[in-house]
């Protein structure tokens, strides 16, 4: 049985911006979680033993990259910046509207989408070394295999 290693290139994360999703450039990582969230109660029922049974999901997404810009050779950023990101999480703050995104690749190839908020975000500006970006989406839901219609 030959194992086929999968390269974390291939995963991309894009934002619902009108019509389109653009991708969030120059990503270096991205990492989901799905975590459960236990009940867990002791009583003399159980003999002060611990039972434990689910309670919910908490997902969430995080994510590096490298900060671009391409205006100083006469280009736009085609995708979505620290700056796109920090704008559009004040925009949920102030509407408390999650924003669309879009996962893609990865293990399978099958694109995931969901409704998440922009939880957390940072950039680093280290005195040597390239600029970095990293932030945390929570997500509100299951993700899906097929995009929801508006």
């Amino acid at each position: 049985m030959a194992i086929k290693y999968i390269q974390g290139h291939t995963r991309s994360l894009s934002r619902k911006v009108g019509a389109d999703y653009e991708p969030v450039v120059c990503l270096t990582n991205t990492a989901y979680s799905s975590a459960m969230n236990m009940i867990e109660r002791i009583s003399v029922c159980t003999q002060g033993q611990a039972e434990s049974s689910p309670s919910t999901i908490s997902r969430s997404l995080s994510f590096s990259g490298l900060v671009v810009d391409t205006t100083l050779v006469g280009g736009t950023t085609a995708g979505e910046t620290i700056e796109d990101l920090l704008t559009a999480q004040e925009t949920s703050r102030t509407t408390g509207i999650a924003d669309k995104w879009m996962l893609n690749g990865g293990d399978d190839g099958v694109a995931k989408y969901f409704d998440a908020y922009l939880s957390d975000a940072s950039d680093d500006y280290p005195a040597e070394g390239d600029a970095t970006f990293s932030g945390s989406l929570t997500i509100n839901g299951m993700p899906s295999t097929t995009e929801p219609v508006a």
